[in-house]
């Protein structure tokens, strides 16, 4: 069901159809008081049909959606009155996580990579400028400037190997969202972290922080002006810092690596 909402309703131009909006509120109200751990393993009960979490997560967390509200208490039926989509209609144990005031504590670690593991088995077609992969990026630009030396190129092999294949999961499933990934580049604190990216050896070659850039080179139909910003950005700050280490890396697209 929710894998038949259209590009339209995700960009708010159409609202979601009753069908659709009612599975939406139900996990919403379902998912709410849900652990981490506890949605990672509702997730794989669900076998073929996990994408189901990871999608309403996207889905109840984007500002363009309407569904109806359902109060969390069990067995609650949904009302009259409706909710936007947002980051406070995402499960609380994600609010938590992804608003952390120490991102490499190993609890924050932990949850984070739970979280983009789910994440990155739903639909990268819903990820529209949503909440969470805001968060999530938000997340990862606070981790990546935590773990930099001032001034100093770091050897991302050095950190610890939990926080090293998340921070990387967690540019690579939030980056699909091509609308947040301009955002946060054309945003003001870009240059601290086009800085950050480009004074870290990633241990991946890149591939993960990269398609934050590559999806860039060949843009097609609605995404072509957003791309336009992001590589404007990109080069502008490559102009400015002509040095910039790991800037050719960054420009490559994953698949030239292979």
């Amino acid at each position: 069901m929710l894998g038949s909402i259209t590009p339209d309703q995700l960009a708010g131009k159409t609202p979601l159809n009753a069908e659709q909006a009612s599975v939406l509120s139900q996990l919403q109200a379902q998912e709410h008081g849900m652990s981490v751990d506890a949605l990672k393993t509702a997730e794989q009960r669900l076998g073929v049909e996990r994408a189901i979490i990871g999608d309403s997560w996207q889905l109840m967390s984007n500002p363009n959606l309407n569904f109806p509200k359902t109060d969390t208490k069990v067995g609650a039926q949904e009302g009259s009155e409706t909710t936007q989509g947002g980051f406070n209609q995402l499960p609380q144990s994600l609010q938590n996580a992804l608003t952390f005031n120490e991102p490499s504590h190993p609890n924050s670690a932990n949850d984070i990579a739970e979280i983009a593991k789910v994440a990155g088995d739903g639909s990268p077609r819903l990820q529209h400028g949503t909440e969470l992969d805001k968060a999530m990026l938000d997340w990862g630009t606070r981790e990546l400037h935590e773990e930099m030396p001032h001034g100093q190129i770091v050897d991302h092999s050095l950190l610890h190997g939990a926080q090293r294949s998340t921070l990387d999961d967690v540019f690579r499933v939030a980056g699909r969202d091509h609308v947040r990934v301009t955002d946060l580049l054309t945003g003001s604190g870009h240059d601290q972290f086009l800085f950050d990216v480009t004074h870290n050896r990633w241990d991946d070659g890149g591939k993960g922080i990269g398609s934050l850039f590559s999806w860039t080179q060949n843009p097609g139909g609605p995404e072509a002006e957003l791309a336009g910003k992001t590589a404007h950005a990109y080069a502008s700050y490559l102009g400015q810092h002509r040095a910039a280490p790991s800037a050719s890396a960054l420009c490559r697209s994953p698949e030239r690596e292979s």
